[in-house]
């Protein structure tokens, strides 16, 4: 008896084989069956341990039972054994009649014929034949069915490695290396349809504005090959045929979007819509064989990408360098390759689209942040390229502490998700200013333009009041006194007017310097301006002329900057603008944290910041750098009208004093100033 797929059968007797006749077709099987008697066969099949009764994995199991034990089989067969065991019941004629419609037991699980008493030899060697042929049928579709699920547990663990692809690069460097390993050709080349410069998106043709770009991978072969991009049409070989969306090409009946399983391509058939380049291989010195091609199609079923595999090897460990290696080794891809590529294209496309759907957001959301900034700028121009500096540098400032070796912060680690919260964060970090009125955020001086152009108005009118007045003196005299008489009095009264035009206008000196920004008020200074404003010029009991009202002294006495109390905490507020703003937005759960980490940027080490005046250890750590990021370009931005940029080494001098005053982090400043962090900004400046 062929027992080409198994081992051998096992044959357990349960009803005691008398006959010569049988005991002879036992013998002249002895190599292929293993037959236990009726003595012990049961107790036997009991006891055996897994090992024995499997007896070699191949091996399979046929129990004789009598029509009294099918009842009791479940009891009689262990649970481990039972996908293992074939029955053949053995009966009396008698039997079966009294039993009924017998022929029923075929329907059950396990039961494969029915053998009458006394059995014959013909029918014993039957029945052994019919075991032979059902377990060999049994193992055949175990085979498929563990191949099968080989091939799914294949195709979920590529599933599991595509989906942990973070760009779109690596994706197809990994589609293209596992379609390769897998069918075990010796080269795979990844297409890529991408958009061609200048051409528009056509709705009702995809493919118009498209290119292909591929890649080959041919490290089991001497060739090589450098990305390039071709022509999406069936011109451009296997590949641009493959890519064509679904319709007709001119001058043929096939369509595209199919995949491609060709022999001998050297051997395409009469008028088939696609070719192969020759001269490719005659450049490499290359034979192109058989050939897989697989397009990769998106959910509206457009192709974004086309998988090609050349030379199936007989095995891995071939190399084919030269046409006669191809000639020798390389067989045709199987049906088992087309349609796990095919698979496997489909979860390609998957993941590349989830890829693309998430760069499209990234993009979509940068842009949605630039667009934000420049809104920013667009408001205060005088601080243009302050936010993207800021993020410049609180982006080194945090991939200088994650390379940290000693210190405090050598345990923080920032990921590149981190990194670009941090990014995000810090380009944000004054867009709430866009809630302040604009003629606070670029108050260039202490007094608003309207506000100057009044006291010169004032001051001029003042002036022509004075001489007036001493006109109307000076006439009077006149024709009190006549020309001689009167001299004397006019010469004191135009000395006077001089006086008091020239103090006007001195004034007027100590007013413009004193609205500069840069104007620090020291005591004799402040002395000046409250000298001015006590003065009154009388034309007479119905005009007076004030040289400064109360308002403008407060005004020009800021002491620091520009802003008054009340506009310095209207300019603050904007952090709180910020948070609102930025808290609406739905971040995902790598970016939720871009709110506080804003809205903590100006907070201080001990309390005194704003708008919440958090503790030091309730500050994130990213914001404690932003607020040293932030100081250091406001104190050395080029770009501000209404001061001039401090020197690095001063800027530096400030921070230290802020670190001292327990202001501003002094373990970060370190970083900052050590890890020459300030650098990166260079060419901003």
């Amino acid at each position: 008896m062929s027992t080409d797929n198994f081992d051998r059968i096992k044959l357990f007797d349960g009803i005691g084989l008398q006959s010569p006749a049988i005991i002879s077709v036992l013998s002249a099987q002895q190599d292929g069956v293993e037959y236990y008697k009726l003595s012990r066969s049961i107790d036997k099949l009991r006891s055996m341990t897994a090992d024995e009764r499997l007896g070699g994995r191949r091996a399979k199991i046929l129990l004789l039972l009598g029509l009294q034990h099918i009842s009791k089989s479940a009891q009689v067969i262990p649970e481990s054994l039972r996908s293992l065991i074939s029955i053949a019941i053995v009966a009396t004629p008698d039997e079966l009649k009294a039993y009924g419609n017998y022929t029923d037991l075929l329907d059950e699980k396990g039961i494969i014929d029915i053998l009458e008493k006394p059995v014959t030899e013909t029918a014993f060697a039957l029945l052994l034949k019919k075991t032979q042929r059902v377990f060999s049928e049994q193992q055949t579709s175990d085979a498929v069915l563990a191949a099968q699920l080989s091939e799914v547990q294949k195709l979920h663990e590529i599933g599991v490695k595509f989906s942990g692809e973070t760009d779109i690069e690596s994706l197809t460097e990994t589609i293209t290396a596992v379609c390769k390993d897998v069918t075990c050709a010796d080269a795979a080349c990844f297409y890529l349809v991408v958009d061609r410069d200048g051409l528009g998106y056509d709705r009702q043709n995809y493919l118009s504005n498209k290119q292909l770009r591929f890649k080959y991978d041919r490290k089991n072969s001497a060739a090589s090959f450098r990305e390039k991009t071709m022509e999406v049409s069936n011109k451009s070989a296997l590949s641009g045929y493959a890519s064509l969306s679904r319709q007709t090409l001119p001058g043929y009946a096939t369509v595209a979007q199919e995949t491609l399983r060709i022999a001998d391509v050297y051997e395409l058939p009469e008028g088939a819509p696609y070719s192969i380049n020759k001269q490719h291989d005659k450049i490499s010195d290359y034979r192109t064989k058989s050939v897989l091609v697989a397009p990769i199609l998106n959910r509206d079923k457009q192709t974004i990408g086309v998988i090609q595999l050349t030379n199936k090897r007989r095995h891995k460990n071939i190399v084919i360098n030269t046409p006669q290696d191809a000639d020798q080794h390389v067989v045709e891809f199987t049906e088992q390759d087309e349609r796990f590529i095919t698979a496997l294209a489909l979860q390609a496309s998957i993941a590349y689209e989830n890829l693309q759907l998430f760069d499209s957001i990234r993009a979509l959301l940068e842009g949605f942040i630039m667009a934000s900034v420049k809104a920013i700028e667009a408001r205060d121009p005088t601080t243009s390229g302050h936010s993207a500096r800021v993020a410049t540098l609180t982006v080194s400032i945090a991939e200088t502490v994650d390379r940290l070796t000693t210190g405090i912060y050598k345990s923080v680690k920032f990921s590149k998700k981190d990194l670009r919260e941090i990014e995000y964060a810090s380009l944000l970090h004054d867009f709430g200013k866009i809630g302040v009125r604009e003629s606070v955020l670029v108050k260039a001086n202490k007094l608003y333009e309207h506000e100057l152009q009044s006291i010169k108005g004032r001051y001029e009118t003042t002036r022509k009041a004075i001489q007036l007045k001493y006109a109307n003196e000076k006439l009077k005299a006149l024709s009190q006194h006549g020309k001689d008489a009167a001299q004397p009095l006019m010469n004191q009264l135009d000395s006077e007017c001089r006086r008091l035009i020239l103090e006007l206008d001195t004034d007027l000196i100590t007013i413009l310097k004193a609205n500069e920004p840069t104007a620090v008020s020291r005591s004799q200074h402040q002395n000046r301006l409250q000298t001015i404003q006590t003065k009154v010029f009388v034309y007479d009991e119905h005009e007076q002329y004030e040289y400064l009202t109360r308002y403008e002294m407060g005004r020009l006495s800021i002491r620091r900057g520009t802003l008054s109390e009340e506009e310095r905490e209207e300019i603050q507020h904007h952090v709180s603008h910020t948070f609102e703003f930025l808290r609406q937005i739905p971040w995902t759960n790598d970016l939720r944290n871009i709110p506080l980490i804003a809205y903590a940027h100006h907070e201080k080490l001990d309390g005194s910041g704003y708008p919440n005046r958090l503790p030091a250890e309730a500050i994130p750590i990213q914001s404690k750098m932003m607020a040293i990021c932030d100081i250091y370009d406001a104190l050395t931005a080029a770009d501000r009208p209404y001061k001039k940029a401090l020197p690095t080494e001063r800027a530096f001098d400030i921070l230290h004093d802020e670190a001292a005053a327990s202001k501003v982090d002094a373990d970060l400043l370190n970083v900052f100033i050590e890890g020459e962090v300030f650098k990166t900004i260079r060419s901003f400046s």
